[in-house]
This record gives C-alpha cells, structure tokens and sequence, in this order.
C-alpha cells in the first residue's frame, strides 16, 4: 500500500473528502480480481478517514513514509576469510564446498580473496 497518496490534498485534517464525479465501475464480490479490489478501497477509505481524523494515526504514517525514504543502512557482512598478522590467508572460518555456507556469493568471497592473495604475492597489478 502506497501511503503517500493519503498524504495528498489539503493539509486541513477536517476539510471534506472530496467526492468522485464519476460513478466507479460496478464491482462483482463473487469474481476474486473485484474481491481483493474492493477490499484494497475499503482498507484505503479507513486508513484516509484515520489520517484525517487521527493524530496519532496521522503521526505514526507520516513516520512510517519517512523512515522508507531512508536510504537502507550498509551492513558490513564478517569475512568468512581468515588472515594472519601479516595480511595472508590463514584459512576459512566455514567450510564453502558443502553445508550450510556453500552458497555461491559466499564461495565467490573465498575466489576473490584467493585472487587478491595470488595477485598480491606475485605482484601482479589490476
């Protein structure tokens, strides 16, 4: 549900909802496609009629819209790689051929890091 069309309009929580010149289209409860429609208006008419007249509610959805304008946070993800003092590759902390982390972007980090020690030692730049 997008909830920043409810946030359009006057800013008067009591103005009146405006009211539709066209008559909508007749919708059938028994098809399943008008079901889920009309229970997508019903859901929608309460949540305007709480934002309007509701100042918590009002509240909490202008947060909810603000916290998804957020950009996501990066989380930093622990290298299954372990190094040594020195920067090497000391070894693995899971095992990446089989079991739980034999996931392909994990297997992936394993061949990048071998490719960074390999270019590394050899001298070899990118």
């Amino acid at each position: 549900m997008n909830y920043e069309d409810l946030f359009e309009g006057p800013s008067d929580p009591f103005a009146p909802i405006p009211v539709q010149t066209q008559e909508p289209k007749k919708l059938n409860p028994g098809n399943d496609k008008d079901r889920q429609a009309m229970w997508e208006a019903a859901g929608n008419k309460a949540l305007s009629h709480l934002y309007q007249h509701d100042p918590l509610i009002r509240e909490e959805l202008l947060a909810q819209v603000a916290k998804s304008k957020l950009p996501d946070p990066v989380r930093e993800k622990e290298s299954l790689v372990l190094y040594d003092e020195v920067g090497n590759i000391k070894g693995l902390k899971k095992d990446v051929i089989r079991g739980a982390y034999a996931t392909g972007r994990d297997q992936l980090e394993v061949m990048e890091a071998i490719r960074r020690e390999s270019h590394r030692i050899h001298g070899i730049k990118e």
